[in-house]
This record gives C-alpha cells, sequence and structure tokens, in this order.
C-alpha cells in the first residue's frame, strides 16, 4: 500500500513539472522535433552525393535574381576549383509569385528537404518572421544577403536565421551624418506603415532622432503601399510646417517613390528626397526629381578579386553589395564545410558570427552617397542651350 502510493506521488510529481515546463515553455515539444530534424539533415547531408542549397525567388524580384547571380558565380569558382571534400556545391532555384503564403509554401515544400544544407533568403524583411520561425521548425538554416535582422524579432532558440545585411543601425547613423552635413534641421519622415524594411528603417530613424536630438523637428506620415495620391495629398494638407521642411526621408520602395515624386512636382515641392538604398535601381542617378535624390550604397572594399573579375566575365557589368554578400555567404559556407561536419545549429552560429565579425571592421566595408544632381546639372544646361539655339534660330529668320 505505502508503496502504490509513493509510486503515485512520484507520478503526480513528474506530471506537474511537465505540465510547468510545456506552460513556461510552449516550444517543448518542438525543440525536441527540431533536434530531431537536426540529427536527421546532418547524416542526410553526409550522406549526400553533392552539398545542396535551395533558393525561392519570386518572379517580380529584382534583388532576389540579381542575387543570384552572385551565388551562381561563387558557386562555379569553388567547384570548378574542385569543390569541398570532394563534393560539389549544387544550387536548387525555385520560382514562385511574389505573395508572402506562396513564398512560405514553397520554402517549406523545397527547403526542408533533409540532403538541402541552407535555404538561401528570403528577400522581402516583411517575410523574415513567418519564414525564419518555418524553417526553424524544421531546422533548416534560413541566410540572406538582403532582408533585416531586426531587433523586434522574437528570440528564438536555437536561433536559424542569418542576415548578411548590415544593420539598421549602420545605415541610419550614416544618413542623419550625412542630412547633418546638408544643414537638414526639419525633416518629413515618409513611410510604408507595413511590416517591411521600409517601416523597420524610418522607425530605427526616428528612434535614433529622438534620443540624439538629430533635428529640430521630425513630422512622420505613414502610408499603405502601393502608395495612394488622395492619401499622401491629405497628410500634406494637413501638414503646417510644410514651408519650413529642409528635406524629406522617404523609406519607401522604387515604385512608390515614383508616386510620390509625380505629387511632389504637382505640388511644386523641390526639397531635397533623402532615401534608403531600396531606391538604388538602374539608372536612378538619372532621375529627374527637381529638388535632389540622395540616397546610400554600401561598397565593400575587400572582397575576392578573382570573383570580381569572373563577374564582370561572366555577366559584363561590375559586382554591387547584394551581388558580393550573396557571394560572401557562399564563400563562407564553403569555409564551415572545409573545416567542420556540417550540422544545422553550429553551421547558422557560424554564419552568423562571420556575418557580425565583418560589419565590426570598418576597413571591409564603407557607406557612401549617390545622387542625381549632375543629372540635373545636365538637363538644366540642355534645357538652356535649346532655348539659347532656338533664339538664335529664329533671330537668324528675322534679319535674313
Amino acid at each position: 500500500m505505502v508503496k502504490n502510493v509513493i509510486i503515485m506521488m512520484l507520478i503526480l510529481v513528474l506530471a506537474v513539472i511537465f505540465v510547468k515546463e510545456l506552460a513556461g515553455n510552449e516550444r517543448i515539444i518542438d525543440r525536441e522535433f527540431q533536434e530531431e530534424k537536426a540529427v536527421d539533415r546532418a547524416k542526410s547531408v553526409k550522406k549526400a552525393h553533392d552539398y545542396e542549397l535551395t533558393m525561392v525567388i519570386g518572379t517580380d524580384n529584382y534583388t532576389a535574381k540579381e542575387s543570384l547571380t552572385g551565388f551562381k558565380e561563387a558557386i562555379k569558382l569553388i567547384n570548378d576549383k574542385g569543390g569541398i571534400k570532394e563534393k560539389k556545391l549544387l544550387l536548387n532555384v525555385y520560382y514562385t509569385d511574389g505573395t508572402k503564403p506562396k513564398y512560405l509554401a514553397n520554402i517549406v515544400k523545397y527547403c526542408t528537404k533533409l540532403n538541402n544544407i541552407v535555404c538561401l533568403g528570403p528577400y522581402i524583411s516583411g517575410f523574415a518572421p513567418s519564414a525564419r520561425s518555418l524553417m526553424q521548425f524544421y531546422a533548416m538554416p534560413l541566410v540572406s544577403p538582403m532582408t533585416v535582422y531586426s531587433d523586434t524579432l522574437p528570440k528564438l532558440d536555437p536561433e536559424i536565421y542569418v542576415s548578411y545585411f548590415p544593420e539598421l543601425k549602420i545605415w541610419v547613423e550614416e544618413i542623419i551624418k550625412k542630412m547633418h552635413n546638408n544643414q537638414v534641421k526639419n525633416v518629413l519622415l515618409i513611410s510604408p506603415k507595413q511590416q517591411s524594411y521600409g517601416s523597420l528603417i524610418a522607425t530605427a530613424f526616428h528612434a535614433y532622432s529622438n534620443a540624439h536630438n538629430a533635428f529640430s523637428t521630425v513630422h512622420r506620415v505613414n502610408f499603405t503601399s502601393p502608395l495612394n495620391i488622395g492619401s499622401i495629398q491629405s497628410s500634406f494638407v494637413g501638414l503646417e510646417a510644410i514651408d519650413s521642411l529642409d528635406a524629406i526621408f522617404f523609406s519607401g520602395d522604387y515604385n512608390d517613390y515614383v508616386i510620390l515624386k509625380n505629387f511632389l512636382k504637382r505640388i511644386n515641392f523641390t526639397k531635397p528626397i533623402y532615401a534608403t538604398e531600396d531606391i538604388n535601381v538602374e539608372n536612378i542617378t538619372h532621375d529627374d526629381y527637381k529638388g535632389g535624390l540622395i540616397f546610400p550604397v554600401l561598397e565593400i572594399k575587400q572582397f575576392n578579386e578573382d570573383f570580381r573579375a569572373s563577374y564582370l566575365k561572366t555577366y559584363g557589368k561590375k559586382t554591387n553589395f547584394n551581388v558580393e554578400l550573396s557571394a560572401k555567404i557562399i564563400f563562407d559556407i564553403s569555409t564551415y564545410l572545409n573545416t567542420k561536419d556540417y550540422q544545422p545549429f553550429t553551421f547558422t552560429n557560424f554564419l552568423a558570427k562571420s556575418a557580425h565579425d565583418f560589419y565590426q571592421n570598418k576597413d571591409n566595408y564603407s557607406i557612401t552617397f549617390k545622387d542625381n544632381y549632375k543629372h540635373l546639372q545636365e538637363l538644366k544646361y540642355q534645357e538652356e542651350h535649346y532655348i539659347k539655339t532656338s533664339d538664335d534660330f529664329y533671330e537668324a529668320l528675322i534679319f535674313k
């Protein structure tokens, strides 16, 4: 009888401990599943003929397609030199439409195969939180060169997401420094509402400027992308201080910028627009906004020169920081696989440390600024030259 009572008491104690653990950590079952998946993945990768990497691309995502060229060229260089431990790197690429549900469904479908070592992406910062949680569940490292690792993300243990993109603080400090150098004191901050890179950097910009008293005033206008002329017009009408503004800081993408620019032309607003690197599309320095468009660009100072030369030969153009960060991921993966046996979580930690250490040394990179001022001068010259030539022509006709 006493023996049965003791057994029952032990069972009750264990039950209480289990319930408390479950209540305090809802991921207890997930963690067991993750550990099992991590072990299975490590075994499968070891047995596989090649090291397989997977990338899911939105068909309308220019940044992802550009990044793919960097991945491909870096993989080609490594494979041409014999690969890694007698294995090749094999990149699997799958295309989908640009919606978040389709992207998430496809990374679960394609990235989570056991012999896959990494899921390359995402390329939209708003997709990162959901993609991160899904990939953690499957013990699948998620590594992106061009999305933000935000401080607002909940802590995951173990972490499975790595971003090679500079921290928001790096961008914000340089943008504000540039604005200070140009005597900007009163700013209108225009940013998208939804969870995106634009909203994250706008919030970081606003917080930094408040904490450091960076400007006399910062007015903020939020919009739902795609930007609507009616809503932005209402915001401007309600802004009493519009005449005192020195500049706009715009954190939306290029498509929204075009809509904003056309509106500003209509109301004859010609103060400078400072934007993020998200605006840096092809030929952007030839933009015709008369107030001046200024945006930051990351330049990597020290990089693999063989890669740069090979990329130029293959694609007929120089690399940019998107391409080089993509290549850096591949080279770091190669370093890890050459020195260690693959294990998903140690693999993730290795890449995270490599990305962090890179930005700790400012000799590795710099942030410079581009603008459209030279193009505006050319337009002004052409306009003046055309008018003068026309006047001369008509004057010659009159006196003839």
